[in-house]
């Protein structure tokens, strides 16, 4: 089984280098996407074809049900993940 294809949309960079650590702790092959913006993450869902996304719930000028609802619109199949450090 190849790497699992994670879009992963957080604005700090520290704590998608902790997901990423914590996947990896956990067994798990993954190549990421690592996205920053809603532009970003627009782009990564036309383009990606990720298996899974997280996404951080507060982001700055962009909101995670934002990013949520576009995910459901471009790729409704793709399980979509909340991960946050509050």
């Amino acid at each position: 089984m190849g790497p699992i294809h994670i879009l992963h949309l957080e604005d700090d960079l520290a704590d998608a280098e902790l997901v990423q650590v914590k996947l990896e702790a956990a067994g798990l092959t993954c190549q990421i996407t690592h996205v920053q913006t809603r532009a970003e993450f627009d782009k990564a869902l036309r383009q990606g074809n990720p298996e899974i996304i997280l996404a951080d719930f507060h982001l700055p000028m962009y909101d995670g049900m934002s990013a949520l609802r576009l995910a459901q619109e471009i790729c409704p199949d793709v399980p979509f993940i909340f991960v946050s450090g509050t």
